[in-house]
């Protein structure tokens, strides 16, 4: 791949990382960039990406357990699940076809950018009335569909936890740190059975550190609302073009 690509690349995932920096959802835009952009197999895209979030979840802890922003007891339950589930979404990967991973990529997309709009229902500055066996089936979930997609988890996370009535930033903080253990066991899985390209998802990794560090402090700076609003519209966007772009390739055949 050419200096120039690598270089767009980087840009891009730049403002993608100040996105799961400042509202912890965003990443499920990067492997569609790399299947319509770049041209990767969709399998591949996937593998590499899930390999760059294991640097950009370690980020997205430290910047938010330094703020008080993770809850430890409801990580250690939710990555509990998270960790089997997605080893077997990595699994899962490469034996299913690249359009179908895709149409699953735009459905999550648009239904996260949906549930993201809508704000918290009873919202808790606190997780007593969240029961550990809710963390567990929300963590399974989330780290068989993160790995199957190529998310860090957040996409799935987030609207299943706001939907239970989490505050956002408890919601965002627990995201990031469940993405490092989603990332590590996908990866273990996919280098089994199939292959990462290293230099796309290191590229990918150290702009997304760069962008997680500034979208943190955004994140504690400014209202979460707004930022939560503006992903919505982007992931709700993204995945009416991906579904558009699958049906015109569907016709075009």
């Amino acid at each position: 791949m050419d200096i120039q690509s690598l270089f767009l690349l980087f840009t891009f995932t730049f403002f993608v990382g100040c996105f799961v920096g400042g509202t912890g959802i965003g990443g499920v835009l990067l492997v569609p960039y790399l299947v319509f952009i770049l041209g990767m197999d969709t399998a591949t895209a996937v593998a590499s990406t899930m390999f760059a979030y294991i640097f950009s979840g370690l980020a997205a802890t430290f910047a938010y357990a330094r703020m008080g922003s993770v809850k430890w007891p409801m990580v250690w339950a939710v990555c509990a699940a998270a960790a089997p589930a997605a080893f077997l979404g990595s699994l899962t990967v490469w034996i299913v076809p690249g359009e179908i991973l895709l149409a699953g990529i735009a459905a999550l997309t648009i239904f996260s950018g949906y549930r993201t709009l809508r704000p918290p229902v009873n919202a808790r500055s606190d997780n007593k009335n969240i029961k550990t066996r809710a963390l567990i089936a929300v963590g399974a979930i989330s780290g068989y569909i993160s790995a199957l997609v190529g998310a860090g988890g957040a996409v799935v996370l987030i609207p299943l936890l706001f939907a239970m009535g989490a505050p956002a930033l408890l919601a965002i903080g627990l995201s990031q740190a469940i993405q490092f253990v989603i990332a590590a066991t996908a990866t273990i899985g996919n280098l089994s059975v199939g292959q990462i390209d290293f230099t796309i998802g290191g590229v990918i990794a150290a702009a997304l550190v760069l962008g997680i560090l500034l979208g943190s402090r955004v994140a504690h700076a400014l209202p979460v609302d707004t930022l939560r609003k503006t992903v919505a519209w982007v992931l709700t966007l993204v995945g009416l073009s991906i579904a558009f772009q699958l049906v015109q390739d569907a016709i075009a055949v």
